[in-house]
């Protein structure tokens, strides 16, 4: 890998590809569920665009897709596996503000991306 594709401008294009994806995919499915299903998904997605080679295009767009999602399960966890809340793990995140993984009683971190 080149220093020209790590470089901060680089990686910052992707960090606005992988948010412009984030909100696009939570306009069109709001709910925190299935998540771990759908990365798995975008995981096979971008796999089979380099095992068939599909171009740099297309294998960027699946990766920032798997990004994208990555980052949901992160900062909004998946519904399908959330535990009941004794609000012990709550994050602080200069973006989303004070939030608490475990419920849906604290700030959500994921309205508005």
């Amino acid at each position: 890998m080149s220093k020209e594709q790590m470089s901060v401008e680089a990686v910052a294009r992707f960090f606005i590809e992988m948010r412009e994806e984030s909100k696009r995919a939570l306009a069109k499915h709001p709910k925190h569920e299935h998540l771990l299903v759908a990365l798995m998904e975008e995981v096979g997605e971008l796999s089979r665009a380099h095992l068939e080679g599909e171009g740099t295009a297309r294998i960027r767009e699946e990766a920032v897709q798997v990004a994208a999602l990555a980052m949901r399960i992160a900062l909004c966890g998946d519904d399908d596996f959330k535990a009941p809340c004794a609000h012990e793990r709550t994050y602080s995140n200069e973006a989303f503000g004070e939030f608490c993984a475990d419920c849906d009683e604290c700030v959500d971190p994921c309205s508005p991306l």
